[in-house]
């Protein structure tokens, strides 16, 4: 910050050092590792190190994959499906008992 502001570095950094030096908190210097604090710090701690520009397009390539992987096999299953399977076989029943009147059949009628 002193140096955006055009000060002389080194002095302000001296000026800090013996300003927090006369203070008892601040008269050592700050451990270099915290101590762990639970699941959920670290559970943080390894979100902000993602790279989510990345995340983000691993995430899009994985959710396409899948809809395409869907798209197949709803395809594969409508093809496999023919529109006549579970149809029960046709059987022939004769309407000979049939006491109706019904029309003849072309041909079946009187010669001349």
């Amino acid at each position: 910050y002193a140096a955006l502001l055009k000060l002389d570095v080194p002095q302000v950094m001296a000026c800090l050092d013996a300003e927090l030096g006369a203070t008892q908190k601040f008269a050592e210097p700050p451990p270099l590792a915290e101590p762990s604090h639970g699941a959920l710090d670290y559970i943080m701690l390894q979100f902000s190190k993602v790279d989510w520009r990345k995340a983000a397009i691993g995430l899009g390539v994985l959710v396409a994959l899948l809809v395409c992987l869907s798209a197949l096999a709803t395809w594969r299953r409508s093809n496999a499906a023919g529109p006549l399977n579970g149809l029960k076989p046709g059987v022939y029943q004769s309407t000979q008992d049939v006491s109706a009147e019904t029309l003849p059949l072309p041909g079946s009628g009187p010669k001349r």
